[in-house]
């Protein structure tokens, strides 16, 4: 029975420190030839030129399932919920989670993406492992 509590502090300890933190450690430059690029994806609070995206989510799944946007332009994506149930859509690029109640419609703050030619994946959250709930989000170059 001690071996189970000591087992259960220890687990619930380490999940505390997996999930607790609230701060990202300082950012690393990465310097030669094998450097990746960085994503440059940034929130604003200024959304009078922003274009509106509108992702739908219903019983059956997300619309569109692709799009996309132009690097350097700001947007902000809107969460239409067709549901019948409240439900939350995820954009981990830009760390959105986003949930709307049924019938409801939900916006996030407006994000610019510099980095052309990437993709940004995006789900429901309960039901993010179906492909019909999923989406691609493709960063296009201006033209």
């Amino acid at each position: 029975m001690r071996i189970i509590g000591l087992f259960l502090v220890v687990f619930v300890s380490l999940l505390a420190v997996a999930c607790g933190g609230g701060g990202s450690p300082p950012e690393e430059t990465p310097s030669g030839p094998t450097a990746a690029p960085t994503p440059t994806a940034t929130r604003t609070t200024s959304s009078s030129s922003a274009t509106i995206v509108e992702i739908t989510i219903s019983d059956t799944g997300l619309l569109p399932q692709t799009l996309e946007i132009v690097a350097g332009k700001p947007y902000k994506f809107r969460l239409v919920n067709t549901s019948t149930k409240s439900r939350t859509l995820v954009i981990r690029r830009w760390e959105v989670v986003l949930t709307a109640a049924p019938g409801e419609k939900q916006d996030t703050g407006t994000i610019t993406d510099s980095e052309a030619n990437a993709e940004a994946t995006c789900h429901e959250q309960s039901r993010g492992s179906r492909p019909e709930f999923q989406c691609t989000i493709k960063i296009v170059p201006a033209k």
